[in-house]
């Protein structure tokens, strides 16, 4: 654990790629697409249509294209909720994620 730092910024560091989604569409299509805001429990199994960067650490969590998973979430829950700023979404408070519009993965 690094001191100072919130125990979810410490997990992140090496945590990040085991819950990373796959890249199911290009960034450039998720991002320049129809898309639609969902809150961040409906996000479950859909595709980011924005990049979301916590930080610290600055490690993007999410990027347009990428496929959303439970752990991704609960991540962003917890960064949230310990008062990590969150770079790159519309809604920087995480209430709501912009999905590519049309359904799940």
């Amino acid at each position: 654990h690094v001191a100072g730092l919130p125990l979810v910024v410490d997990q992140a560091w090496g945590a990040h790629l085991r819950f990373a989604g796959r890249q199911t569409i290009s960034p450039r299509e998720a991002f320049f697409g129809a898309c639609e805001a969902l809150s961040l429990a409906a996000c479950v199994g859909r595709v980011s249509a924005e990049m979301v960067v916590p930080y610290p650490p600055g490690i993007p969590v999410l990027a347009p294209g990428e496929e959303i998973t439970a752990e991704t979430v609960d991540y962003l829950r917890e960064a949230a909720a310990s008062g990590i700023l969150i770079h790159g979404p519309r809604d920087l408070t995480l209430a709501t994620l912009q999905v590519v519009a049309g359904g799940l993965v």
